[in-house]
């Protein structure tokens, strides 16, 4: 009877933990208060989402519109596009990339997205990943070149492999050689909440050349966004789930262990990450998860948005000493579930998953 007892109350102390995390994640528990780096305004012309943000050297940002959650990825949700935004132009206005060459734009439905800038040729390449639905729910990366000159992405190929399952964000190391990360196992709504509330680390981080894709670390739950440091040397991969920003050290292609070398808790949701030219990090967050939730399932319901510096101190070390800096902070009334930020010349982009994009020139930070 006393070793049943043991176990049941074992038993019973893992799922409280289980639930407590689970809840703890949610966020009920959090307040968010309003305060913005100087002015802020809301960019016309974009309404369904500025998921992910790529910011190319010469101030030019890309910005990834028309993401469909797991439910909507049927044909007849609206298809996405990709807009450009100058952070050098005083105009606050966006404008949008046509897709030239052989390529059917009525099936491309945009998420992550990263570029390549050829300094030898000049030629930047735009690395997209796409959610395809009109043949089947498959995820793929689309490869283009952009036009500077005519503002247009030229089809170059599409990328597809077994081991592409729900790809959420994509990083170029070169014209064909990239990580990408998947954020689970299945493309199926129900059994993704599964896999999130049991906090099935089904998700991981994944390196591809023009001939296969191989996974390269652990598995991992619920990795998001994912860059590389400027100097190549580290991939850094936010967890939202876990609250964490993970650094890991490059190996050639592979990782070189498959335990970061620095494992930041943000106290916050990161989803995409973005890496100025001082080599730190600015997060677009979610602070509450529950209200997330509910916006992802209707744009009704508000979502707080909030942006993160984690700025690095000299250190013998990198990513050993740094802050934790909040530039920007909402409770969802301008716009809902902050998904990226990217900062350029005292210029911040502030993107949604579902709705608007924010521009606010930085005051002080």
């Amino acid at each position: 009877m006393t070793w049943r007892m043991f176990v049941l109350s074992l038993l019973l102390a893992l799922v409280f933990r289980h639930v407590f995390i689970v809840m703890k994640s949610l966020g009920f528990h959090k307040t968010v208060y309003n305060h913005r780096p100087g002015e802020c305004t809301l960019v016309p012309g974009i309404s369904n989402g500025s998921e992910d943000l790529e910011l190319l050297s010469d101030g030019l940002v890309l910005i990834s519109s028309g993401y469909p959650t797991l439910k909507n990825r049927v044909a007849s949700s609206p298809r996405g596009h990709i807009y450009a935004f100058d952070l050098n132009d005083d105009d606050v206005k966006v404008k949008r990339l046509k897709i030239t060459g052989n390529y059917d734009p009525d099936d491309f439905r945009p998420h992550g997205i990263s570029s390549f800038e050829d300094l030898d040729t000049g030629r930047t390449f735009v690395l997209i990943v796409n959610h395809l639905v009109n043949d089947g729910v498959i995820d793929v990366i689309e490869i283009f070149e952009l036009h500077r000159q005519s503002m247009t992405l030229k089809f170059i190929r599409t990328v597809n492999d077994h081991l592409m399952k729900s790809i959420n964000d994509v990083v170029a190391v070169s014209k064909d050689t990239f990580y990408f990360t998947n954020d689970g196992r299945s493309l199926s709504p129900g059994i993704r909440l599964i896999e999130q509330l049991l906090r099935f680390r089904t998700g991981g981080i994944f390196y591809c050349d023009v001939t296969s894709c191989d996974q390269v670390g652990e598995p991992l739950l619920e990795p998001n966004g994912i860059q590389l440091s400027r100097d190549q040397r580290y991939v850094i991969v936010s967890q939202p789930f876990e609250e964490r920003i993970q650094i890991y050290e490059r190996e050639d292609w592979r990782l070189k262990t498959n335990k970061p070398i620095q494992s930041i808790h943000v106290g916050t949701a990161p989803d995409n990450v973005f890496v100025d030219d001082e080599g730190d990090l600015w997060l677009g967050c979610h602070p509450v998860g529950f209200r997330t939730l509910l916006h992802m399932e209707d744009t009704k319901h508000i979502a707080p948005s909030q942006v993160i510096r984690i700025k690095f101190n000299q250190s013998d070390e990198p990513y050993q000493s740094f802050d934790l800096e909040e530039i920007y902070s909402e409770d969802g009334l301008n716009i809902s579930m902050s998904s990226s930020a990217v900062y350029y010349n005292n210029r911040l982009l502030v993107g949604t998953v579902r709705t608007g994009l924010l521009h606010c020139m930085v005051k002080a930070i």
